[in-house]
């Protein structure tokens, strides 16, 4: 690889992380009554000041293992549900 490519890998590779930080920071506030798409989540990446596009949300979600919204609204009611049950 060339200089320059590496040093474009290692500034994408800090951003993503960058991302991350803010993205598990908003993800540990929703509920499952309020569940972020990949495009609401941008949305609200972009609001706290980082810049942020829809395919960055979505490759630092995977990178992660953060399933999409459908998926976590499910996971957030089911533990919701067990922790009013009992």
């Amino acid at each position: 690889m060339s200089k320059a490519n590496d040093a474009r890998w290692a500034y994408v590779k800090k951003h993503h992380s960058e991302v991350a930080k803010v993205m598990k920071e908003i993800l540990a506030k929703e509920t499952y009554e309020n569940v972020l798409t990949d495009n609401a989540l941008t949305d609200a990446i972009r609001e706290r000041g980082v810049y942020c596009t829809a395919t960055i949300t979505h490759k630092v979600r995977v990178s992660l293992g953060i399933v999409a919204g459908d998926q976590r609204r499910i996971d957030l009611f089911a533990k919701e549900f067990k922790k009013n049950r009992n």
